[in-house]
């Protein structure tokens, strides 16, 4: 016969058979309401891109708040086995909270009693879920505490539903996560020439939140340089102001670098992470930009949002470069002042404070009082600074081609390759010399051939002309101080010297035209006004012990617009050197030094290697005096110097008498005969001459056959 403890077991089982499908099905309705919630979050935040990955989510989401669910019943049944009904039944009612999701699913809108309650809306509705729920999960485990006690049968089944809701979530959110990877917006991988203001740069088009990956080497003590500007115009999609920039560098170990930079529509603003914030070992870093500030809290699921937005900005290559302290060389600043003659220098005896900021700077240089360029022909002569060799070996004049042939390897390409940061203001739109389409810009990582006209500026103070150029440098090398730097700055304000409101006004006349010289003193002294203030940011201050600083000119002073009429006279040829190094010494050196030996002593500063074939000697290693020899092609015209002479020599021309013209140092009328009268002194003075023309050529000029007297 059937005891009432019996029919109370019979009841309870009854019971719970009912009510385990019933829990069931809340616990998937709370599950299902709770995974739409948080998804509904989460594409707000850009990481459901698509609606299969939504779909994805919610199911993942669901088993995971059923799993938990499952596990915390199974536990519970193994801890505190009951018989008891009142447990199940206050676990079942607990999941009514996802009834407080209802109005924020909805979208029913709702009039809080404050305005911050609006901002934080979400995390309103979650904090009263979770409440509800936990109150009503503690009434469950007080009933648990004071029911009856049971077996623990059915455990394995709770277990088994648990296992189940477990795999099946890690599938569906794996399949999530593939999805927000596969629909993020990705960064060109080609390049494309962009400009902002007057400098070029190979970048790509970068949409916000698109990301660009790349295999990065980097040495122990590099930087890395990013370059950023606005998208220009002709993509019609806006820039912000501003841009979070975020690069996760991949190796042996992970590291995330954020920063917010300024958006120039008119510049590329430089992005530099210093040596210690990139991990040892990296191999790859990946970049992305937002134009608001990403919380931290996105980045824990180890995923980046998919941003959906028209803004766009311009990023450069990712740029390895060596940091400034590494020790190993300096940075090198080498400055180009087209038709700055030695003659009117103070450095160099003339008598006219023109150059007091250029004085000063020599007396902690070494300064070469006998430098002679290699040609008047401005692109020759910077040819033989950059690629240590002289014309007939390099070839290159502005009239013999369109472009910088890559046959000789430069200082830039050389110094690039060793981990510089290359940079170049070369003012080449102004005369055509050194623009941007000239070559000139091989192995440069900022090439800038803008110039500012005077015009623009003579309403107020003198701003334009050469003095914005100066300026653009000083700020670039402030800017790129951090890191190992190659700077060509060239100057043209002496080209065509003209006087200007705002010049200094000492050198000319108070009655009447200013002449020729007065108007020459007049403009140097403004350019050395403003290269002096250049020359002090750079070896006043602690960058001065990890700077090279060379000053020269591709040319002195001509007369007239035509060098090849007018090129080959002494002050044309006659121009200023002076090294600034720490450590390397200070005075002058008494010997003949041409533009190739340039070439050859920053190679050897900086430790390059500029390949065979070089012409030039490294000065710093005291090398024995040389007669220049300068050259100017159509007609193909040499010249050199002795001790008291000078020497131009015509090649076309078959008699040795007729070709040579020759001057007393100092003197500008020719000399009568000079082959008849002094034949044994010409002879000496072409010497270098003859060895210049016939020494092996890699290229360029076809030597020609010495005429005989």
């Amino acid at each position: 016969m059937l005891t009432l403890l019996d029919l109370a077991q019979a009841s309870t089982a009854t019971t719970r058979c009912v009510l385990i499908p019933i829990y069931l099905l809340a616990v998937g309705i709370c599950s299902g309401m709770t995974g739409l919630f948080i998804h509904q979050q989460l594409a707000e935040q850009g990481f459901v891109p698509t609606v299969y990955a939504g779909f994805a989510f919610v199911i993942g989401a669901s088993l995971a708040m059923t799993a938990l669910q499952l596990a915390y019943r199974s536990l519970l049944r193994f801890i505190w086995p009951t018989s008891s009904t009142w447990p199940l039944m206050t676990e079942t009612l607990s999941m009514a909270a996802c009834i407080l999701f209802v109005p924020y699913l909805a979208q029913v809108e709702v009039n809080w009693p404050h305005s911050a309650l609006d901002r934080i809306e979400p995390a309103v509705y979650l904090a009263g879920f979770l409440l509800v729920h936990l109150i009503l999960k503690g009434i469950s485990f007080f009933a648990l505490l004071r029911s009856w006690p049971g077996t623990r049968y059915g455990v394995a089944g709770w277990s088994l539903l648990t296992g189940v809701c477990v795999v099946g979530s890690f599938a569906a959110l794996s399949v999530w996560a593939k999805s927000v990877e596969e629909a993020k917006p990705l960064a060109p991988t080609e390049l494309e020439l962009y400009q902002a203001g007057n400098l070029r740069l190979q970048g790509r088009f970068m949409r916000e939140g698109a990301i660009y990956e790349s295999e990065l080497t980097v040495r122990p003590s590099d930087s890395l340089l990013l370059l950023w500007s606005s998208a220009p115009a002709d993509r019609k999609a806006p820039s912000p102001d501003r841009a979070f920039v975020t690069v996760r560098f991949t190796g042996a170990e992970s590291h995330r670098v954020e920063q917010l930079i300024d958006i120039d529509p008119d510049s590329w603003i430089t992005m530099l992470i210093a040596a210690e914030d990139i991990p040892e070992g990296t191999t790859a870093c990946c970049v992305s930009w937002h134009a608001e500030d990403v919380p931290s809290w996105r980045t824990i699921p180890g995923l980046e949002p998919v941003t959906k937005s028209n803004l766009a900005l311009l990023m450069s290559e990712p740029l390895a470069r060596a940091s400034q302290d590494d020790g190993n060389a300096p940075s090198v600043v080498l400055i180009t002042v087209d038709g700055l003659s030695a003659k009117h220098m103070q450095s160099f005896g003339y008598e006219r404070e023109t150059t007091p900021n250029l004085l000063e700077f020599g007396k902690r240089s070494l300064r070469y009082p006998l430098a002679y360029t290699v040609s008047p022909d401005p692109e020759a002569a910077v040819t033989s600074m950059l690629t240590g060799r002289d014309p007939m070996r390099h070839g290159h004049y502005g009239s013999e081609a369109e472009t910088f042939d890559t046959a000789f390897a430069t200082i830039s390409e050389a110094l690039s390759n060793r981990g510089y940061f290359t940079l170049a203001l070369t003012e080449g739109v102004r005369d055509g010399h050194f623009d941007y389409e000239s070559g000139y810009d091989r192995a440069i990582d900022q090439f800038d051939d803008g110039f500012t006209n005077h015009s623009a500026s003579e309403s107020n103070t003198v701003a334009g002309g050469s003095a914005s150029t100066i300026w653009k440098a000083e700020d670039w090398i402030r800017h790129y101080a951090g890191v190992k730097f190659f700077l060509w700055l060239r100057i043209t304000d002496l080209q065509d010297p003209q006087i200007r409101p705002g010049y200094p006004t000492e050198f000319l006349p108070e009655n009447g035209a200013p002449g020729a010289d007065d108007t020459y003193d007049t403009v140097l002294r403004y350019v050395d006004h403003h290269l002096g203030e250049l020359l002090r940011s750079v070896t006043n201050t602690e960058l001065g012990k990890d700077v090279c600083v060379v000053l020269t000119s591709s040319y002195g002073r001509i007369e007239g617009d035509d060098p090849s009429t007018n090129g080959l006279t002494e002050d044309a040829l006659h121009v200023p050197l002076m090294i600034y190094k720490s450590g390397a010494g200070r005075g002058e050196r008494e010997l003949f030094v041409q533009q190739d030996d340039l070439g050859v002593t920053i190679a050897a500063i900086t430790g390059i290697d500029l390949g065979e074939g070089i012409t030039g000697r490294d000065l710093l290693a005291e090398p024995k005096s040389a007669a220049p020899v300068s050259i100017l092609p159509h007609p193909l015209r040499l010249s050199t110097r002795g001790q008291r002479f000078r020497l131009i020599w015509d090649t076309e021309n078959d008699s040795l008498s007729a070709g040579v013209t020759m001057y007393t140092l100092g003197g500008n009328q020719p000399m009568s005969s000079p082959v008849r009268r002094n034949p044994y002194t010409v002879q000496r003075i072409m010497s270098p001459m003859k060895t210049y023309m016939n020494a092996p050529l890699e290229r360029g000029l076809v030597p020609v056959n010495l005429p005989q007297e």
